[in-house]
C-alpha cells in the first residue's frame, strides 16, 4: 500500500487525462442528489502572478463532468498581478467572479482566514470545491465528491489522493494519499472511498498531511466552523490542521481514485519556507495541536496506533516508510510507537537517518538534476 513511483509508468500528467473518459455535462440529468436536493458547489481558485498556471486550473474546472453543479467560481489575485483577470476573461462561459486584492495577505495569517471566514458567509451553496492555481483536477473530481456526500451524508468533507508532478505533459512522479488514509481508517472504505473520524485524522495527521487543500470538497458549514482553528498565522502545514478540525463536524472522505493533479515546482510558497527552515517549526507546531486535540478529546494515541497496526498488519517498517520530517522520531520519543515494534535492524536505521541528517539539501538536488539530465540523454525516465 506504500505510494507507487512513475518508475513502471512511463505515463505524463496529459496522457493520463487524455486516456480518461471525456466530460460532460451530467449534473442535469443524473447528477449527485442529496435527499432530492441538487448539490451546488461554488469553487474557490487562490492565485498569486501564476496567470499561466491559472489558466490550466481553469481549463480543468470547465471539463468537468459535474460542470453544471458549479454555482459560481471566484478567482482571488493576491500577488498584484491583472494579467490573471485577463485569464478569467478568457473563459466566459464560466461563472467566474473575479476578485483583485489591492492589498495582497500572506499565506496562513489571521487576515487571510479572517477574510475566507467572511466570504463563506456570503457563499449560498452547500459545498465548496478548492483549488490552487497550481493544481488542476482530473475531469472526474467533482462528480466523485458530491456522489461521496450522497453515499455518506454525514460526511463533512471529502478529499481524494493525488498524483505528483512538475507540469502538464511531465512524468507522473508519486501518487500521495494512499497509504496514510489506509491506516489510519484501519482499512474502512465504502464504495471505494476510506471513511475516516476524528481518531483516524489524529494518527494519519501525526505521520504526514493526509489530504491536500486542492482536492478538498467541503460542507460550507463544516469549514466556517473549523476555520478557528487555523488563525494561529501558520503559512504552510495548515492543510494538516483542518482535516483533524474537520473530522470533529463529521465524517472525512478520501477517495481511493486519484483526481487531481499536484504541481511542484519552483515558484511554491513551500519551497521558499522549506529552504528558510519555516516548514519544520510549522510542522512540529501542528503536531504538538493535534496531539493536544487527542488528550481533549480522550484518545490515546498509542493504543490508537496498535490498534491499526493489528487490523491492517502494517509493520512500524511501514510506518516509518510513510512518515514525513521527523515524525517517526517523534512517535518514537512520545511513546506512541513501541521501539521494540520494529522490525528492521536498529543499526541500519540508526545508520540512514545519519546519512539523511548530514547531507546537505543541496547534495540531494544536485543528485536529483544530475539524474534529470542523465535521463535527458538516454531518453529514459528517472526513476523517483
Amino acid at each position: 500500500m506504500r505510494s507507487q513511483s512513475s518508475a513502471n509508468m512511463r505515463v505524463s500528467s496529459t496522457d493520463l487525462l487524455e486516456a480518461m473518459p471525456a466530460a460532460r455535462d451530467v449534473s442535469s440529468v443524473n447528477g449527485p442528489q442529496r435527499q432530492g436536493v441538487e448539490q451546488n458547489v461554488t469553487v474557490l481558485i487562490p492565485t498569486c502572478k501564476r496567470p499561466a498556471l491559472l489558466r490550466t486550473a481553469l481549463e480543468s474546472v470547465s471539463q468537468q463532468s459535474a460542470k453544471l453543479s458549479i454555482r459560481e467560481i471566484v478567482v482571488i489575485e493576491n500577488g498584484l498581478d491583472r494579467g490573471s483577470e485577463e485569464v478569467c476573461r478568457a473563459f466566459g462561459s464560466l461563472p467566474i467572479k473575479y476578485v483583485f486584492r489591492e492589498k495582497p495577505l500572506p499565506p496562513g495569517s489571521l487576515e487571510s482566514v479572517e477574510a475566507t471566514e467572511e466570504w463563506l458567509r456570503t457563499v449560498a451553496t452547500d459545498f465548496v470545491a478548492i483549488l490552487f492555481d497550481d493544481d488542476w483536477w482530473a475531469p472526474n473530481h467533482l462528480q466523485r465528491a458530491l456522489e461521496g456526500f450522497s453515499i455518506v451524508p454525514d460526511a463533512a468533507a471529502s478529499f481524494c489522493s493525488f498524483l505528483i508532478t512538475t507540469g502538464e505533459s511531465r512524468h507522473l512522479a508519486q501518487v500521495r494519499g494512499s497509504f496514510v488514509p489506509w491506516f489510519a481508517s484501519a482499512g474502512r472504505q465504502v464504495s471505494g472511498r476510506w471513511v475516516l473520524g476524528l481518531p483516524d485524522l489524529i494518527v494519519g495527521g501525526l505521520m504526514d498531511v493526509p489530504v491536500h487543500y486542492s482536492s478538498m470538497v467541503v460542507k460550507r458549514e463544516a469549514f466556517l466552523a473549523s476555520l478557528p482553528a487555523v488563525k494561529d498565522g501558520n503559512p504552510c502545514d495548515s492543510d494538516r490542521a483542518i482535516a483533524v478540525e474537520l473530522a470533529a463536524h463529521g465524517k472525512i472522505l478520501c477517495d481511493l481514485t486519484p483526481t487531481i493533479f499536484v504541481r511542484i515546482h519552483p515558484m511554491q510558497e513551500h519551497q521558499r519556507l522549506t529552504a528558510s527552515g519555516e516548514t519544520i517549526f510549522w510542522h512540529h507546531y501542528t503536531t504538538q495541536q493535534i496531539v493536544k486535540r487527542a488528550e481533549q478529546n480522550g484518545i490515546g494515541i498509542r493504543e490508537e496506533f496498535a490498534r491499526r497496526m493489528r487490523a491492517t498488519g502494517a509493520s512500524v517498517d511501514n510506518v516509518e516508510s510513510n512518515c514525513i520530517h521527523d515524525s517517526f522520531d517523534f512517535l518514537l520519543r512520545e511513546n506512541f510507537i513501541d521501539a521494540t515494534w520494529t522490525r528492521r535492524n536498529p543499526v541500519v536505521r540508526a545508520i540512514k537517518k545519519a546519512i539523511k541528517e548530514v547531507t546537505p539539501p543541496i547534495m540531494w538536488k544536485l543528485k536529483s538534476r544530475g539524474t534529470d539530465l542523465l535521463a535527458s540523454v538516454t531518453g529514459r525516465q528517472r526513476e523517483v
